[in-house]
């Protein structure tokens, strides 16, 4: 299964940013388990309170993030 690298913040484009890989079997797979991965990570019962920034193909390596 491929992995996609998944960039979320809060809805309210509050805080940071939440980066991290999944394996999924297409870009908008990745959106939906990146988002709920993310609201989970963060404690959040609805996924909707997260906004996908954007997904890349693979596992993206970051080596530096200013926001």
């Amino acid at each position: 299964m491929p992995e996609y690298t998944v960039f979320c913040i809060e809805k309210s484009r509050q805080g940071t940013t939440w980066i991290a890989a999944v394996k999924a079997d297409n870009p908008d797979q990745a959106w939906r388990l990146g988002r709920q991965q993310c609201a989970a990570d963060w404690g959040f019962k609805d996924s909707l309170d997260i906004h996908v920034l954007g997904v890349a193909e693979g596992n993206v390596k970051i080596l530096e993030w200013h926001d």
